[in-house]
C-alpha cells in the first residue's frame, strides 16, 4: 500500500478542511500552546472534527453548537475550571476552528469540499506546517475537559430535542480515536513530497509550488483576520450566536472582495 492510498484511508475518516496539525499550529498564534489554560484552546481548535464519522453527531461541526457550547463554558466557568481546564479557552478555539472552516471550505477556497483530490491537499499543507513549524504539540485530553465536552453535548442535544445520553467514555473514545489517527499521519509526514502535492492539488491550477504556496498563505492571512475579527466581538460581549452570524457575513465579504475566490492572479 502506497503512502498516498495509506493517507487517503485516514483522511477520509476524520478530515474536514485544514487538518489537526494546521489547526493545532494556527492556534498557537493566539494563544501560548504550553500553558494549561491556553492548551484548551488549541485543544478547542482540534476538536470538532473528531465526532464526523458519527452520522448522529455531525451538528457537533457547526456554529449552532459551538455558540450554544461558549455561552454554556461561560455561565459554567466556575463549575468546570480546574488547573489543567478552561472551559471559556476550550469553547473559543471550538468557535475558531468553525471560522477558519468557514474559508477554506468555501465555494470558491482553498479547499472547496471535503472529498479527494481535496483530503490530500489538506494533507500535504499538514506535512508542510509539521516539516516547517515547531510549535506543533500533540495536546491530549484531560479528564477535566472531557467531563466538559460530555456535558456540553448532552445539555445541547437537551436543549434542541435531540436524544443523545452520550457517556464520558464514548467521547473519550471517540476522542482518542481521532488522536490516534494524528499520531500515524506524523510518523509518515516526512515521507510526503508536500510540494508536488500541493500544485497538483490546488484548485486554483497553479503550475509552480511558490504560486501554490501564495494560495495558501492568503488562505490562512484571511483566516487570522477573521478570526482577529470575531475575538474582538466576543471580547467585547457580542452575544456567541449574534457573533457566528457577523463572522459568516465577514468571510463572505473577505470573498467578495477578492473577486468571489481565493485565487491569485499571474
Amino acid at each position: 500500500m502506497t503512502i498516498r492510498v495509506l493517507a487517503a484511508l485516514m483522511l477520509a475518516t476524520c478530515a474536514a478542511a485544514w487538518g489537526p496539525v494546521t489547526h493545532q499550529i494556527l492556534g498557537c498564534e493566539f494563544a501560548d500552546c504550553t500553558s494549561a489554560t491556553n492548551g484548551s484552546f488549541v485543544l478547542g481548535k482540534s476538536s470538532p472534527d473528531a465526532f464526523l464519522t458519527e452520522s448522529d453527531l455531525t451538528w457537533v461541526h457547526s456554529f449552532d453548537f459551538a455558540a450554544w457550547m461558549l455561552a454554556y463554558g461561560i455561565q459554567n466557568e466556575a463549575r468546570y475550571r480546574t488547573a489543567t481546564f478552561d472551559p471559556t479557552q476550550f469553547s473559543r478555539g471550538f468557535f475558531v476552528h468553525l471560522i477558519e472552516d468557514q474559508i477554506s471550505h468555501h465555494a470558491n477556497g482553498y479547499l472547496p469540499a471535503a472529498v479527494e483530490p481535496m483530503l490530500m491537499l489538506e494533507y500535504h499543507v499538514d506535512a508542510l506546517m509539521y516539516m516547517n513549524d515547531t510549535r506543533f504539540d500533540l495536546h491530549v485530553f484531560s479528564n477535566d475537559g472531557l467531563v466538559f465536552y460530555t456535558a456540553a453535548l448532552n445539555n445541547y442535544a437537551s436543549a434542541i430535542n435531540k436524544t443523545l445520553n452520550i457517556s464520558l467514555g464514548k467521547v473519550r473514545s471517540l476522542i482518542d480515536e481521532y488522536q490516534d489517527g494524528l499520531k500515524s499521519e506524523l510518523k509518515l509526514f516526512h515521507l510526503d513530497n508536500y510540494k508536488d502535492g500541493m500544485v497538483k492539488g490546488d484548485t486554483c491550477h497553479y503550475t509552480t509550488f511558490d504560486q501554490a504556496f501564495e494560495h495558501l498563505q492568503l488562505s490562512l492571512l484571511w483566516g487570522h483576520a477573521a478570526t482577529v475579527a470575531w475575538l474582538s466581538m466576543a471580547d467585547s460581549g457580542v452575544a456567541p450566536a449574534a457573533s457566528a452570524a457577523a463572522i459568516v457575513k465577514y468571510v463572505d465579504n473577505q470573498f467578495a472582495g477578492h473577486g468571489g475566490t481565493s485565487c491569485l492572479s499571474y
